[in-house]
């Protein structure tokens, strides 16, 4: 693969970039940024399985799960915005269909 990283012009000396591999074996989610209207989410799961995505603002009984978006993993990775204030609570979860 060929990729030019990003040009800084105020950086001096030399930048060092890595790969990491990701155990996606099991299903879980990544929060990479999180600002005043939402967040950038990263969901990780096995190639070829579908993942029915949802979201609750409360955990416990009575806690009612949204779906917010159904994933085919035709990769093992898939990034995401969510339109959730930083000011409000929420959590994550999928469910394999």
């Amino acid at each position: 693969m060929n990729w030019l990283p990003p040009f800084d012009a105020g950086m001096d000396g030399t930048g060092f970039y890595r790969l990491v591999g990701v155990d996606v074996s099991e299903s879980f989610f990544e929060i990479r940024q999180h600002d005043a209207t939402g967040m950038d989410v990263i969901f990780y799961g096995e190639r070829g399985r579908t993942f029915d995505l949802e979201t609750t603002d409360r955990l416990g009984l009575g806690s009612v799960w949204t779906m917010f978006q159904t994933q085919s993993m035709t990769n093992t990775f898939h990034e995401f915005r969510l339109n959730v204030p930083a000011s409000e609570t929420r959590f994550l979860r999928a469910r394999e269909n």
